[in-house]
């Protein structure tokens, strides 16, 4: 996609495709002069279809739904031709979502818990990101959910 002197250029689409025939992509765009990055991603396919098969629902839909988007998008920012793993560890042992993001686009989502229990990112989790660099190494992140977002309200009934 070029772009001339800082602007972002987009193809406008005449038509509107039911959502069902739009294939899950990204798209990272930047400009000439590198001031200006966008990425999107449309992930509802992949995201249902991962749901279905590892048999999640409700809220755990949703978390592993918000995990594969989060994977791919920081990939696509940090690391687009590596591969990227997120990993969010439920409070209590409750259980555990993985996604896995690949270049050229290969997705994959594992669900694991305990009894059905619900897997959210509130206070006790941990969020771990992680990508396999060319040498073979690995570099990871992980971040504890603080103890400020018990605090926050989800904007699900609990």
């Amino acid at each position: 996609m070029p772009t001339r002197a800082g602007v972002l250029h987009t193809e406008s689409v005449n038509a509107s495709p039911q959502p069902e025939t739009i294939p899950d992509t990204s798209v990272r765009a930047i400009t000439d002069d590198g001031a200006f990055r966008v990425i999107v991603a449309r992930t509802t396919s992949t995201v249902q279809e991962v749901a279905r098969l590892q048999k999640a629902s409700g809220l755990n839909a949703k978390t592993l739904g918000d995990l594969l988007t989060a994977t791919i998008l920081f990939r696509e920012t940090m690391a687009p031709d590596l591969r990227v793993q997120g990993i969010l560890r439920g409070a209590g042992k409750r259980g555990t979502l993985i996604a896995d993001s690949a270049p050229g686009g290969l997705t994959r989502g594992l669900m694991q818990t305990s009894d059905q229990a619900t897997i959210v990112a509130t206070e006790g989790a941990q969020l771990q990101m992680m990508r396999s660099l060319r040498n073979g190494a690995i570099n990871q992140g992980v971040v504890a959910v603080p103890l400020a977002a018990a605090s926050l309200r989800p904007p699900w009934p609990t």
